[in-house]
């Protein structure tokens, strides 16, 4: 995120700096070349084209086999809050130990995840309806077969403090729906070659990158809720998200990092904690970004587009941002627009530079603030009132 002062009359830039410090604040240093910045501390991976996690794996329920050092001995079966003897590969990123679980199983509450686990190609585990299932400081789920669980009433829990998250390998399916995340690093990893992955209804905590696709991969998610943020969700797959409220905190939001990236959000409400990072960004540059339906609050620029093919965002409130649009870099020759939306009460509505957009096409949209066109936006049938049928509808 980067004020672009060159595209900027010198009386906004001093206003906006004045408003906020901008995209340069207490989030992190500037990353030259990025377009975004550089969380401090965040642990998952930065490039979104895999995750942070090792692929090494604690816990299960069942026998194993590899190579390194012994894992922790027990009985196998459902329930069990060990692996059964065997051995286990070292490099682990929970002390060099990791357990491959080798037969279906059920975690139940109070399990207990002593070192990091992978799931093995064939082998599904369930996490039991409202289990609390506790991972070891820096352990991993690895999913090369099945993830599932199901809680619609009592949500259930995956909990630790700093425990890495789950990583869909290739070949994993991942289907949680009611299951909580909290304390994970990076919370829902996507590795090359993962089958699928959905995560409805849950609710993910204190992660310093709650998504992280691999390019040619897929997340799904239907109400869920990302709150307590430490970090950047970084998309090189494609994320497919509705009802979804995601709080930045203060971070940058979700951010495209390669230029076959998709991303379509419907439905949701989308926010940080004051001007101080972007929402959507395209920083390295996306295939296509759509918004509609949806509320983009409180943060430094609610899009932030650096090198995008194309954008669509309709029915969508843009409001109470330093900027609501910086656009910096669309080429291609992919549809750019903005309609039906109320991109209002932003100090600046949107920001262009000229000689580095294809044509962006504001219509039927009620904007307030400073336009800076450039040779790039057109405004049709512009409203003067906010229009109606906007944010997230009903369900």
């Amino acid at each position: 995120m980067f004020l672009h002062a060159e595209s900027l009359k010198a009386t906004v830039a001093l206003s906006i700096l004045a408003l906020a410090s901008g995209c340069s604040s207490a989030t992190g240093p500037d990353v030259p070349g990025s377009g975004y910045h550089q969380d401090p501390g965040a642990t998952g991976s930065s490039s979104g084209t895999g995750s942070s996690t090792g692929g090494s794996s604690s816990g299960g329920g069942a026998s194993t086999s590899s190579s390194g050092g012994s894992s922790s001995g027990g009985s196998s079966g459902a329930g069990s809050s060990s692996g059964a003897t065997g051995s286990s590969t070292g490099g682990s990123s929970s002390g060099g130990a990791t357990t491959t679980i080798s037969a279906d199983t059920t975690w139940t509450s109070g399990q207990q995840i002593a070192t990091s686990v992978t799931i093995a190609p064939g082998v599904t585990v369930t996490i039991a309806p409202g289990a609390t299932v506790t991972m070891a400081a820096s352990a991993t789920i690895t999913v090369s077969g099945t993830l599932t669980g199901s809680s619609a009433t009592t949500h259930a829990v995956l909990t630790g403090t700093s425990w890495t998250g789950i990583s869909v390998a290739s070949g994993g399916t991942l289907s949680l729906d009611g299951v909580d995340i909290t304390g994970a690093s990076t919370a829902l990893a996507t590795l090359t070659g993962a089958t699928s992955a959905e995560y409805d209804n849950g609710t993910i905590t204190g992660s310093a990158t709650p998504f992280d696709l691999a390019k040619a991969t897929t997340l799904g998610t239907k109400n869920a809720t990302v709150t307590g943020t430490l970090g950047t969700s970084h998309i090189a797959g494609s994320l497919v998200a509705s009802y979804l409220d995601y709080d930045s905190n203060g971070y940058e939001g979700i951010v495209t990092t390669d230029p076959t990236a998709t991303e379509s959000i419907e439905d949701s409400t989308l926010h940080g904690s004051g001007p101080v990072a972007d929402m959507v960004v395209s920083a390295t540059g996306a295939a296509s970004i759509h918004i509609a339906y949806t509320n983009i609050t409180n943060v430094h620029c609610g899009f932030h587009f650096d090198a995008i093919d194309a954008f669509d965002v309709s029915y969508t409130n843009v409001d109470t941002n330093s900027y609501g649009f910086m656009l910096y870099g669309s080429s291609g020759t992919g549809t750019r627009s903005v309609t039906y939306s109320n991109v209002d009460q932003n100090q600046i509505a949107y920001d262009t530079i000229s000689g580095v957009n294809g044509p962006i096409t504001f219509d039927h949209d009620y904007i307030t603030g400073t336009q800076n066109p450039a040779d790039a936006v057109s405004v049709t049938n512009a409203q003067t009132a906010a229009v109606a049928g906007t944010g997230p509808r009903a369900q």
